[in-house]
């Protein structure tokens, strides 16, 4: 029974360490989202733009 009891607090353990490791990661992702956005706002807005050309090739080719 005891081990059975030092078994489960160490899997209690481990798992602490791990909801700590994914906290951590996760405040570390939300502290980078504003550097990301900008980052990736000019990627969004070439993307945009290919979607709203690619039609017109499209049926410029088409003639």
């Amino acid at each position: 029974m005891v081990d059975g009891m030092e078994n489960l607090q160490d899997d209690l353990k481990r798992a602490q360490k791990t909801i700590d490791r994914a906290e951590a990661r996760f405040w570390t992702a939300c502290d980078a989202l504003p550097e990301r956005a900008e980052r990736l706002a000019p990627q969004t807005e070439v993307a945009h733009l290919e979607e709203l050309i690619r039609p017109l090739e499209v049926s410029r080719c088409a003639r």
